[in-house]
């Protein structure tokens, strides 16, 4: 069984935003990868921005676009499956 990473508030925010009351009292756990790409490796001290996009999702699953880059540069792209949980 795979651990779970927790996406964190900006994810819930967004949701939120898209689907009033869909994400109050749950918690975004991550579920899947499709076509990752890492374009290049973030070194310490780097500021990576994510740009994080809802793609769509029903019944407490959703599918998320998501790009990371450092000083305008692309580090790593691809979509991401999380679950909506209660906590």
């Amino acid at each position: 069984m795979p651990w779970p990473m927790r996406l964190g508030p900006p994810l819930d925010r967004d949701i939120e935003d898209t689907n009033p009351g869909m994400a109050k009292g749950k918690l975004a756990y991550f579920a899947a990868i499709d076509g990752v790409r890492f374009k290049r490796a973030a070194v310490p001290g780097d500021t990576v921005r994510t740009r994080v996009e809802l793609i769509g999702g029903r019944r407490g699953i959703w599918r998320i676009r998501a790009e990371s880059r450092v000083e305008g540069d692309l580090v790593c792209r691809g979509e991401l499956t999380c679950a909506l949980v209660d906590y």
